[in-house]
Parts: structure tokens; sequence; C-alpha cells
């Protein structure tokens, strides 16, 4: 448990991530103070629905949950003319900002990369559509084989240029909400909302200037306030809630921008709430849910739905995959070495998959980032080609399971081998320039592994070329 909560506190990185924040924002009521004081008013376990929810409820808003469920939800902690009175203020916000075309609770998940998820009833399957996704995406890696240091450059911007937030893929991120009146699947801690109130609420003057002012400085207030918060939370239940409420907070800033068209990217300093999720689900996959220190009433209806370790597998891609997007390169996430390499992300991606072509494209785009993108670089040492593909290489080539559909596993097969290609030419550039190698045993080893996997002797050529030029070159530092 002290390891978890270690974990957490080191993860608040010094360094800037992308999120949505907004120009001054046009005004917008906030709703009754009245229905406000509904919202927030605590049960007699102190838990209130503003504890795990926005500031106004704008997600619950945002998606079309029926009254009944926001009724019979709320009457959990407020009395049945109360939890009516929280419908008419979901309604309310709906009016204030316009929201006519509401999301599908099921359907529509919070921050789905490209808005949908790809076709596909098993990970493999979603796999494949991905592969084919890419084909358009990236052309370049599948076309023909990249045979010079201009095609690998060429391949590497246009890897660089795709946008992850719009590029679909086959990992189901969570929903907002799962609720075990609809099936005993649905009992997990795995979706967006907090199960217990955090160890002191936030101020209620730094709502009130955010719901007036939806502006990026008053956003920036809310949330300096709660990433200050990290430490007083007292169980691991709470250090999830703590998680999951900054994650909610980012996403429900970004559709009220959206809703009030004043959304923009910007760098803030900080946590990573999406990445710092997924290692809470990897870091607490053999605690029990009973544990964590939920209320009996709220532990009881989890126990009814999977394992408690299926709920932290549940929790880890989706967070992971959401939190390398904020954070391509992966070198401004956090402190551990293994995330600054992938090695967790790399390995759930075979084990609580397989997603082999999501595994592929995440670990050439992370290479490519932390290599070439110079806010990405995060070292005392000169930018360099950091040829490292983690987990997704071993010493019997390819660490996991491959496609078994024929023409899913051509597009895997030229992807790959195209990474490769593009990578060596790239490192032979480098070398020839700087005569300096980084690593050198490292570096011999992925280049050793990666001609297990190459097929054509034009590529062992390239290979060995390689090789023998980093023998030629002196170490760094040196």
């Amino acid at each position: 448990m002290f390891r978890c909560w270690k974990l957490v506190g080191l993860l608040l990185a010094v360094a800037p991530w992308v999120v949505l924040a907004s120009h001054p924002a046009p005004a917008v009521p906030p709703p009754d103070p009245a229905l406000l004081a509904i919202w927030r008013k605590p049960d007699n376990q102190g838990r209130a629905c503003v504890s795990c929810h926005s500031p106004d409820g704008i997600e619950i808003a945002a998606y079309a949950f029926p009254d009944e469920d926001i009724v019979r939800r709320a009457q959990s902690h407020v009395s049945e003319p109360d939890a009516k009175q929280i419908v008419e203020m979901i309604h309310e916000v709906r009016r204030n900002y316009h929201i006519d075309k509401l999301l599908d609770p099921m359907r529509d998940r919070p921050m789905q990369p490209g808005g949908e998820l790809l076709a596909g009833s098993t990970p493999m399957e979603r796999d494949g559509s991905f592969a084919r996704e890419l084909q358009a995406v990236v052309p370049l890696f599948f076309a023909r084989r990249i045979d010079s240091l201009a095609e690998a450059i060429a391949a590497r911007d246009q890897l660089l240029a795709v946008d992850l937030s719009n590029l679909k893929v086959g990992i189901p991120i969570n929903r907002l909400s799962e609720d075990v009146f609809h099936g005993p699947e649905h009992a997990t801690i795995a979706d967006w909302l907090g199960d217990v109130p955090l160890a002191k609420e936030l101020p209620a003057s730094l709502q009130d200037a955010y719901l007036a002012d939806p502006s990026s400085a008053n956003f920036q207030a809310l949330d300096h306030a709660l990433n200050a918060m990290y430490a007083q939370q007292g169980t691991l239940a709470q250090m999830c809630a703590w998680i999951k409420r900054r994650s909610l907070l980012y996403f429900q800033h970004s559709l009220r921008t959206r809703f009030l068209k004043t959304a923009e990217p910007v760098k803030l300093e900080g946590l990573n709430p999406m990445w710092s999720l997924g290692e809470f689900g990897r870091m607490s996959q053999n605690v029990n849910i009973t544990a964590m220190g939920m209320p009996a009433d709220v532990a009881s209806k989890k126990l009814t739905g999977p394992s408690s370790a299926d709920q932290m597998r549940e929790l880890r891609l989706s967070w992971y995959w959401l939190g390398w997007c904020m954070d391509p390169g992966l070198q401004r996430t956090g402190p551990l070495t293994e995330t600054f390499r992938a090695d967790y992300f790399t390995r759930f991606l075979w084990s609580d998959g397989p997603y082999p072509m999501h595994q592929a494209f995440m670990v050439t785009r992370k290479i490519a980032t932390e290599s070439f993108v110079p806010s990405a670089w995060n070292s005392g040492a000169p930018q360099h080609l950091d040829l490292n593909y983690s987990a997704f290489l071993n010493d019997g080539g390819v660490g996991g399971p491959l496609p078994p559909d024929p023409q899913d596993r051509a597009l895997f097969d030229a992807f790959v081998a195209n990474s490769f290609r593009m990578n060596l030419f790239l490192q032979i550039d480098e070398l020839s320039r700087t005569k300096t190698v980084y690593l050198r045993e490292a570096l011999n080893q992925q280049i050793k592994r990666m001609k297990q996997i190459f097929k054509d002797p034009r590529d062992q050529t390239l290979a060995d070329r390689t090789l023998a030029l980093i023998a030629q070159c002196k170490s760094a530092g040196r």
C-alpha cells in the first residue's frame, strides 16, 4: 500500500504535458444556488454528489443518462425530493450550455481517441481494424520498403504528424460511469468516478469562480488545489478517487470549453493523472476490493462484478493509452525508468489484449517523439536516437502473440519491418554525423534482435552496416 502511495507522490512530474484549457469564456450562468447546495450536500458518511463529479455535473449533462437513473443513484445520498432537484440542475446545465446532442453512456467513452472504438468483438479483431486504420494514416509504412535516409525521414515525419487524440484505436477507454443496476459486468471501479469522497472537498470559492468564468486561470487554480491534496488521502480508495477526480477535471473542462467553443491546447505543469490511474491498476493488481477502504455498501456492490484482479486489469490499458497520448515520448510523465522505456505499458499491450499492431505503433511513435521532438527530451545529454523497443522485442524476436489473420499479419509485418528500417537509417545518419554511440551494448542488442525478425537479405545487410558503424564510434562521455 505504501509503495502505491509513494509512486503517486513521485508522479507529480515537473514537466509540462498537453491538456485542454481555454480563452476567456463567454458568460454562462451557473446553476441555481439552491440546486448547487443540494449537489454539494454531504450524506451521513460525508459523500456528496460533487465529491465524485465536476462542480456542476456537466459530464452527466453531456450524456443521455435517464432521469430515473440519476434519481435512483442520487438517492443513495439525498432524499427523493432532493434527487429530483439534482435532475433539474442537470437539465439547467444542458440549457445553459446549449447541449442538445447527448452522448450514449454505453457507447461514447470519454476521450476515446477518434471519438469511437474501432470495430471488432475481440482485442485481436480490433487490432486488425487498427492496422487498416494506420494504412491510411501512415501510408509510408505500408506502401513499399523504406530504403533510404530520405524515405526514413519522410516516414518519421509522417508518424510524428499523427494527432493521437483523433487516431481511432481498438482499446476501449473506460466508460464515464459503471452501474451494477445494469448488470454485474458493470459492477467495477474501471470508470471515471471515484467511489469515496476525498479527505476534504475542494474549496467552494474556487468552484464558484470556475463556474462563473471557466477560464484557463480559474481552471488552473482549481486543478492546483486538487493537485496539492494527494498527500492527504488516507486509503487506497481515496487515492484512486483522487486520481480519477483530476482525470475527470480535465475531461469536464474539455467538454465545457468545447460547448463554449473556446478550447485550445496548452501546456500545464503537474501530474499526468491518466497515466497514474494505469499505474494504480498495475500496482494494485493483487489488492482485494475489500482492502481498499471503501464503505461497506460500495464494496459489496463491486464484489458482485468482475474479480478484483479483473477490475484492476480494466484500469490499466485504458489509462496508460490516454496518459501516453498526453506525453508520447514518455519522458515527462513520471520518474520510473520503466515509464521512460514504456516497459509495463508495452507488456500489457500483449497480456491485456493482445494488441500487437497497437504495440508496434506505440513504441515506434514513442521512439520518434523522444528522439526527434525537442520539447519531449528530458535528459542532460544531447538529444539522440534512443533505439529501444522495450518489451516488443526479446531474444527470440517479437515478444507476444501475432495477428492470426493473414491480411492483418501482412500489415503488421510490413509496419514492423519498415519501423526497423526507418530507425536503422536514422541511426546510421546520426552515427555518421556525430561519431558517437550511446549505450553501445543495449543498441547492439536491439539490432541483433531485429536481425532475428528480418527475412530480406537486404535488411540483414542494413543491420550489419549499422553494427559495423557502431563499432567504429566512440562511446558518449569518453
